[in-house]
């Protein structure tokens, strides 16, 4: 524990989930454990099938990104260790990005990026803390500035797709979006999750191009259930495109006042 470097990290994960000895095989069904401490890395860290990372719990185990992010990204099963592939034209449900859990970690992030899942299914991300340095009143134009976020999720089409993911008790704070997409993204989850001190809080859709290849209709069947949004600028939920998402039992504070309060309402909550 302590200083460690990205390729050390990945390295790690490359011997656990893509070593040709055992690679696909339940030898490689193992849990990488992160002990208490700070763990600082400097360079995107690849995210296979299968990998499960547990970190000793939130502000224990605590990983700082310093170079330009993303912090995370998931890759299929067509990667090598010498070679990530996010996605790629042969790319298929039985070899994208599958099965991935990460708890129990605090995430520090400085003018960069958090998970980029990309056509990421079936996975788990629980007991995390997301965190940056933007502040309410900074100025932000996301045209000119880029898209800042917690969890980004693409998607190479609206079958190979980000599906089925669980998000619980993840805290996104002081980055500009907590989750974001415009691609047909369907039926993932987030559920006592906890979004403060942002630009927007969900962005769904609002770059879709509608008819693009994964843009068919946006994030579709989504849930946010018994979430708190706390301090977001503009929308808590921002659905531009997208379909039968719901927003159950969530609870709004000091949401849509562009760091203002409760009597300068300048968007709506939804």
């Amino acid at each position: 524990h302590g200083t460690i470097k990205a390729v050390e990290l990945q390295g790690a994960i490359n011997q656990l989930y893509l070593n040709v000895v055992t690679v696909g095989t339940t030898q490689s069904r193992v849990v990488l454990h992160l002990e208490a401490g700070e763990y600082v890395i400097n360079s995107t860290i690849y995210l296979p099938p299968y990998t499960t990372i547990k970190g000793a719990g939130i502000n224990k185990t605590i990983i700082r990104m310093i170079g330009s992010g993303p912090a995370f990204q998931t890759v299929s099963s067509e990667s090598t260790a010498e070679t990530p592939v996010a996605s790629s034209s042969t790319l298929s449900s039985s070899t994208q990005a599958r099965n991935i859990e990460v708890s129990d970690i605090t995430l520090n992030l400085d003018n960069n990026r958090g998970f980029d899942l990309v056509n990421c299914k079936d996975s788990i991300f629980k007991n995390i803390n997301v965190t940056g340095t933007w502040l309410n009143a900074d100025v932000y134009n996301p045209s000119t500035d880029g898209i800042y976020y917690g969890f980004i999720m693409t998607a190479k089409d609206s079958s190979v797709t980000c599906r089925d993911n669980v998000f619980e008790n993840v805290t996104v704070s002081n980055i500009q979006y907590s989750v974001y997409s415009d691609y047909d993204v369907i039926s993932n989850v987030w559920k006592s999750c906890k979004f403060e001190s942002n630009y927007i809080g969900f962005a769904f859709g609002t770059d879709l191009v509608l008819g693009s290849v994964g843009q068919q209709t946006g994030p579709t069947n989504n849930t946010i259930d018994s979430c708190v949004f706390k301090n977001i600028n503009q929308q808590a939920i921002l659905i531009t495109n997208g379909q039968y998402n719901r927003s159950i039992q969530n609870k709004f504070f000091e949401v849509g006042n562009n760091n203002s309060d409760e009597d300068n309402s300048e968007f709506a909550v939804i």
